[in-house]
């Protein structure tokens, strides 16, 4: 027998991490790629809204008051459209993180 029982066993240790650490690598330049494409889209979003961003809406006040406007919908969109996928994110990292 080329190996005995514990050196078979540290051989298959070291090469199921190796395994498990580039699926992790692999899963975080997934995730990278993807978390560039949405804020691209977000940005692109914002820029096609009436006005082409917050300048009209902050000359008057400096309170937040701007988000009564009627023309701020398109803001608060993607403000609850970047929570829930930085939720998301975060939750799916987690989960790759513990293993689960």
């Amino acid at each position: 027998m080329k190996y005995s029982d514990e050196d078979a066993l540290k051989e298959i240790l070291k090469r199921s991490d190796a395994v498990v650490h580039r699926r992790n690598k692999n899963a975080c330049a997934y995730l990278g790629g993807a978390s560039a494409v949405m804020f691209a889209a977000l940005v692109a979003v914002i820029m096609m809204l009436p006005g082409g961003g917050a300048a009209e809406f902050t000359e008057g006040s400096v309170y937040g008051a701007f988000l009564l406007s009627p023309q701020a919908g398109g803001y608060v969109l993607v403000a609850v459209l970047s929570f829930v996928i930085g939720v998301t994110v975060t939750l799916f990292i987690r989960k790759l993180r513990n293993g689960e």
